[in-house]
C-alpha cells in the first residue's frame, strides 16, 4: 500500500500511536505513514520508562494443558452465522461497513463510500466499528480525505447508522481531532465516546493542561436524540477510550496525561456518583460481568515480550497473575466470558517482533487452559452472548477474515471476509 502523507496538527498526532500499541500486540493495523493510523484507540508515551509491574498475588502455577501445536480444525462447511446466534459489524475487503444477521440470509452492506487513497480524488476510509447490544445501530469513526498539493486533508467524524431504516447520522466531526473511542451502554442506544485533544493540550501545559482544553466523555442518545457530557474531567485531564462494563454501572477511560501509549485507568461509578482513579495504565483491559473485577495485559506501550494476564478486584484486593505456564513470549487482549469462570487471551511465543498468536481460554478457578491454534495478526476479541462462541478476525492485513471459534464443537470457522468484527450481544 502506498504512503500518503497526511495534513496533521499536534492534537491528532497525539491519538496516533495505538497504531504502535496494536502493531506490537500483533493487532492487524495499518502503517502509522498513512491515514489509517489514525485511529480512536488514542494512544500516549509515558515521559519516563515505566517500572515493570510486580504482581503483589501469584497463585501457585497450574500444570498448563494446552498443547504447544494448534489444535484448531477449520471446519469444511461453514457454520451459517444464524447457527451460532450471531449478528455482528464489521469493515469488509472493500473498505465499507456490513453486518451478518443472526436472522440469517448474506452480509449486509451498510455503507458505500469508502474509498481508498489509490482511487484517486476523495478518500473515505472506516474504522473501529460498535455494534448496539441489539444490533439496530453501527457507530464507526469515518475520516475523509481530500487531496491536496502536501497529501491529504482529513475531516475526522464519529458516525452512527441504522440498520434498520438505513439512515446515517454524524455525532462528532472535526479538522483537527478524531474521536477517541466510543462504546455503547449496554442494553441502551445511548453512546459514549471522546474526542482527541485540542492541538495545544500538550504545548500550554505546566503540571496540568489548560483546564480550557480538557474534555471529558460525552454520550448521545439515539432514542431521544439527546447529548451530554456523561462524565467530566474531574482530575484535571481530557478523558478517552470509554468502555462500559457489562452491567452498566461502571464507565472506564483512560486519563489522557503522556502523548503516546495507554494513559491512567480511571472509571466513574453512576451509583455511587464517583470518579476514581488508578494512577497507572493497564494496557488492554476487560470488566468481569458484574464489575467486580478488572482483567489487564499491562500492554500500555509497545511490547517488551515479558507481559502477562492479570486480574485485580475494583475495589481493594491484590493483583493476581492468570497467565501461568508461559515458558517464552508474551501474553495480551483478556476477554472475560460472560459468566465470568474464563478468559480468554492471546499469547505471542515468537515476542515483539512475531505477528503469530496462540489464542488460550483458561479456567479461572483451575488455571487449566485450552490451546484454540495460531493465527496471523489477530484483531479484536469477543465472546457470543452465549459464551459458545469467540469471534475475531486474523490474517494479512489486506485479506482479514472474521473467524468464528466453536467451542463445543472445537472448530473454527470463516464467518466473513473483512476485520474488526464487533458484537450485538443482548
Amino acid at each position: 500500500m502506498p504512503v500518503k502523507s497526511t495534513i496533521l496538527k499536534i492534537g491528532t498526532l497525539s491519538v496516533l500511536l495505538a497504531l504502535v500499541l496494536a502493531a506490537c500486540s500483533d493487532l492487524a493495523t495499518p502503517s502509522p505513514a498513512e491515514p489509517a493510523a489514525v485511529t480512536s484507540q488514542a494512544t500516549q508515551t509515558p515521559t519516563s520508562e515505566p517500572e515493570e509491574p510486580t504482581p503483589t498475588a501469584i497463585p501457585q502455577e497450574p500444570t498448563p494443558t494446552a498443547s504447544p501445536e494448534p489444535t484448531a480444525t477449520v471446519a469444511s462447511e461453514p457454520i451459517p452465522v444464524e447457527n451460532l446466534g450471531l449478528t455482528f459489524a464489521y469493515i469488509g475487503t472493500d473498505g465499507n461497513l456490513w453486518i451478518a444477521d443472526a436472522s440469517g440470509g448474506p452480509p449486509r452492506q451498510i455503507t458505500s463510500e469508502a474509498a481508498p487513497f489509490e482511487d484517486g480524488g476523495d478518500v473515505i476510509s472506516y474504522y473501529f466499528p460498535k455494534i448496539s447490544s441489539d444490533g439496530r445501530y453501527i457507530a464507526a469513526q469515518r475520516d475523509a480525505g481530500v487531496p491536496v498539493s502536501e497529501g491529504v486533508r482529513y475531516e475526522f467524524g464519529l458516525w452512527v447508522y441504522d440498520t434498520e431504516t438505513g439512515e446515517s447520522r454524524a455525532v462528532y466531526e472535526g479538522p483537527d481531532s478524531p474521536p477517541a473511542g466510543f462504546d455503547w451502554k449496554p442494553g441502551t442506544h445511548l453512546l459514549a465516546y471522546g474526542i482527541g485533544p485540542d492541538p495545544n493540550y500538550f504545548t500550554t501545559r505546566g503540571e496540568k493542561p489548560d483546564p480550557a482544553l480538557v474534555m471529558g466523555i460525552f454520550a448521545i442518545d439515539l432514542d431521544s436524540g439527546e447529548t451530554s457530557t456523561l462524565v467530566a474531567p474531574e482530575n484535571g485531564y481530557t478523558l478517552m477510550e470509554p468502555t462500559w462494563s457489562p452491567d452498566g454501572r461502571f464507565i472506564s477511560f483512560d486519563e489522557l496525561v503522556y502523548m503516546e501509549g495507554r494513559g491512567p485507568f480511571a472509571y466513574y461509578d453512576f451509583e455511587a456518583q464517583e470518579y476514581i482513579s488508578w494512577g497507572e495504565p493497564l494496557g488492554q483491559y476487560d470488566w468481569s460481568p458484574d464489575g467486580s473485577q478488572i482483567a489487564y495485559d499491562w500492554l500500555s506501550y509497545s511490547a517488551q515480550g515479558t507481559e502477562r494476564i492479570f486480574t485485580r478486584p475494583r475495589m481493594g484486593g491484590a493483583e493476581v497473575l492468570v497467565s501461568t505456564g508461559i515458558e517464552q513470549g508474551y501474553a495480551f487482549l483478556p476477554a472475560y466470558s460472560p459468566d465470568g469462570l474464563q478468559i480468554a487471551y492471546l499469547v505471542n511465543p515468537g515476542g515483539p517482533e512475531s505477528v503469530q498468536n496462540t489464542l488460550i481460554v483458561q479456567d479461572l478457578a483451575s488455571g487449566e487452559t485450552r490451546d484454540l491454534g495460531s493465527y496471523e495478526s489477530v484483531w479484536n476479541l469477543e465472546w457470543s452472548s452465549d459464551g459458545r462462541s469467540l469471534v475475531f478476525s486474523a490474517g494479512p492485513y489486506e485479506a482479514q477474515q472474521v473467524y468464528g471459534y466453536d467451542l463445543v464443537n472445537g472448530t473454527v470457522t470463516v464467518l466473513a471476509e473483512g476485520s474488526q468484527p464487533s458484537l450485538a450481544r443482548p
